[in-house]
């Protein structure tokens, strides 16, 4: 839905500047004529005149006319938001389409020839704050007093409210121009133009009006100029009387969206330059006023140190705040802490007649204060620093392909300083980074996105890690070996590297054949070698971990080894073997083992000390006799298995005869007979007897 913008009001006033002219019909007007200068002809334009019985600024006057507002407009002055002290305050509340304002009236003889054509010839400040939604549109008016006007209009949203040029309907004017508007940074339904005035911010405005009011117009508000074919119109005459200047809030409502849009507007300083006659007073005198917030947004004017520079030298003597500049350009250089060309932190040129706040790169440090770390040029908000009594860490967001200077304050000389991206590195004193100690100032230079670390401690460093056997012979080519921190994390073992991270204690541990035999927590100030349990064998390595007290080999040969071990355990042993054992004692009784055929290491895990046997192979066989003693034994088997063979042959001789004494019987013939008869089995036995008894 598109609204047109109501009007009614300003009709209003139309229709009684007319009746004005038709009353003064008889009265032409006195024309000012032209000086040889110009000067403001605005009464009360920086609103520092004071207020009348109704609380307005004097010399303003209240336009507001059936704004319907809820609540009530209202117009004060106020120092909450001034360029100088004070300032007009306007603030109108929710309205279907409401409009309210400030005006000054002009005397009756003031023609628009009579003011000074310039860049600047009207200059003023002003400030837009939103309310509910969004912002209102904020407009600046100009009228003659036959009712011709021009607007310069600020609207965020062109879609929603329009605002037509058009011509007058009626009297000597018809057909002519009646109302301009001129659009401020942004035109038509463009979006994504940005205004003029960004919200919530102080916007210096300058306008050349004498050219403005002459520009012709286009029209395009009947069936002969239309959009498809507008009409150009001439601008306004020089020799209208001008009737007033006026500073006008739309306030309205998006009854399709429901959303509600308004403003509080701040207005100061108010110029609109016109001719004098009057001898040419001294040059305007100017002032500059600025204070200094660290990133934080806190006051930090008290440990800044500045000077400002007019377009040839160093204005020294100046005294902030005070007016007493005339025209030129000013620039204002910022240092921390002290004024000298290492320390500078900003500079930027800085504008007449107003109030600004200079956001500096200065991050307080927690633990000091009244003590910063500063940058230069600014890094971004999002910079944090972190102190404790050990060191000073800054974790610097800047733009990538930056160069800064870091200025940061310390009691004393850093004992190192670290550079933390993806890696770790140590800065060079001298060479990236000095210290100032008169001003107890540590420069870092080529500061780019990084974490940094000032240590004012010795830092702890990664210790030199050796380890040996109890002989004292290096093993470190055996062992893998690592540092984690108290959270198990590894931490890279570089001799004499600054320690990563603080989460001690650190732990040390040492692999052998893939098994940890050691760990401990670091000494840090250790530099002696760490022995290990460690007993060099023929075939490689005793190793037990770090929980034996004592170990002493007995004896090896190749076909064992023995050896003793106290301590609290449990152990873990590792033994290097030329072949995988038979069997494993300790203390005289088999105990399970397992071995790696890939490295020959046997692996005993025992809580028990005591004597440890391994055997390789079994004792070789009895040898042949080779002594008297040895005869004799082998005579002595040979006669007791004689004696055994005689005594075998009697028996059997002794049952040959006592069977040829047997007395021979029939029976006995025929038991015989029947014994030698081959066996036909039991079946065919039966025939037989019955074949015999067939015959009978």
């Amino acid at each position: 839905m598109t609204l047109r913008k109501s009007l009614g009001p300003f009709r209003a006033t139309v229709a009684l500047s007319i009746t004005i002219l038709a009353v003064m019909a008889t009265m032409p007007p006195a024309p000012v004529h032209a000086g040889a200068y110009s000067v403001n002809s605005v009464r009360n334009g920086n609103f520092e005149g004071g207020v009348d019985t109704y609380g307005l600024p004097i010399y303003w006057q209240n336009v507001t006319n059936e704004c319907h507002c809820q609540p009530a407009p209202t117009i004060t002055v106020n120092n909450t938001e001034a360029i100088y002290n004070n300032a007009a305050r306007l603030d109108i509340g929710k309205a279907s389409n409401g409009f309210m304002g400030v005006r000054q009236f002009y005397p009756q003889n003031t023609l628009f020839s009579n003011f000074t054509q310039r860049q600047d010839e009207l200059d003023f400040w002003f400030r837009l704050d939103p309310k509910y939604d969004g912002l209102g549109d904020f407009r600046i008016r100009l009228q003659a007093q036959n009712g011709q006007e021009l607007n310069y209009v600020i609207d965020p949203d062109t879609t929603f409210l329009t605002y037509p040029n058009d011509t007058f309907t009626y009297g000597d004017l018809n057909g002519q121009p009646s109302l301009k508007y001129i659009f401020l940074g942004r035109l038509g339904s463009d979006l994504s133009t940005p205004l003029m005035a960004p919200p919530s911010k102080w916007v210096h405005f300058t306008r050349d009006v004498t050219a403005d009011w002459l520009a012709p117009m286009r029209f395009t508000g009947n069936s002969t100029c239309t959009v498809a074919s507008p009409c150009t119109l001439p601008g306004f005459p020089l020799d209208d009387v001008f009737s007033r200047l006026e500073f006008g809030l739309q306030g309205y409502q998006n009854s399709d969206l429901g959303t509600q849009y308004g403003m509080t507007a701040w207005i100061d300083n108010v110029n609109f330059y016109w001719n004098s006659n009057y001898p040419a007073p001294p040059p305007p005198m100017h002032f500059l006023k600025f204070n200094f917030t660290d990133l934080s947004k806190t006051n930090v004017d008290q440990s800044v140190k500045w000077r400002i520079f007019n377009a040839t030298s160093d204005i020294a003597s100046y005294t902030r705040g005070a007016q007493t500049l005339p025209d030129g350009d000013y620039t204002l250089e910022a240092y921390y802490p002290t004024i000298t060309p290492p320390y500078l932190i900003y500079r930027a040129r800085i504008p007449f007649d107003t109030n600004i706040t200079i956001t500096l790169s200065l991050l307080a440090e927690p633990m000091s204060p009244g003590t910063f770390v500063a940058f230069f040029p600014s890094v971004l908000n999002t910079t944090r620093i972190e102190q404790d009594s050990t060191r000073l860490a800054v974790d610097v967001k800047a733009t990538t392909g930056t160069s800064y200077a870091m200025f940061a304050k310390v009691p004393y000389l850093p004992k190192a300083i670290v550079k933390t991206t993806s890696s770790r590195v140590e800065l060079v004193p001298g060479v990236d980074w000095t210290y100032d100690a008169a001003q107890s100032i540590a420069t870092l230079t080529s500061v780019t996105p990084a974490l940094y670390a000032i240590y004012l401690q010795e830092p702890v460093r990664v210790p030199t890690v050796t380890f040996t056997d109890r002989a004292g012979t290096n093993v470190n080519n055996l062992l893998v070996f690592n540092m984690t921190n108290s959270r198990g994390k590894l931490i890279p073992i570089v001799q004499h590297q600054i320690t990563p991270d603080e989460n001690y204690p650190y732990y040390l541990q040492a692999f052998y054949q893939g098994h940890r035999t050691y760990r401990d927590t670091v000494d840090f100030s250790r530099t002696s070698p760490i022995q290990l349990p460690m007993l060099p064998l023929s075939s490689g390595y005793l190793v037990v971990n770090s929980t034996v007290v004592g170990i002493n080999i007995i004896g090896q040969s190749d076909n064992s080894l023995k050896f003793d071990l106290t301590g609290p355990g449990p152990f873990l042993i590792l033994v290097g073997v030329p072949q995988k054992p038979l069997y494993i004692e300790l203390n005289g009784a088999k105990i399970f083992w397992s071995y790696d055929a890939t490295s020959r290491t046997v692996i005993i895990e025992t809580p028990t000390q005591g004597t440890v046997s391994l055997l390789y192979t079994n004792p070789p066989q009895q040898p042949p006799p080779n002594s008297a003693s040895d005869y004799t034994n082998y005579y002595i088997a040979g006669g007791i298995l004689a004696v055994a063979v005689s005594a075998s042959l009697g028996i059997g001789i002794f049952f040959t005869r006592q069977n040829k004494h047997r007395v021979e019987t029939p029976t006995n013939r025929a038991d015989r007979e029947r014994n030698r008869e081959p066996s036909l089995g039991p079946m065919r036995r039966a025939n037989m007897n019955r074949s015999a008894g067939g015959r009978i």
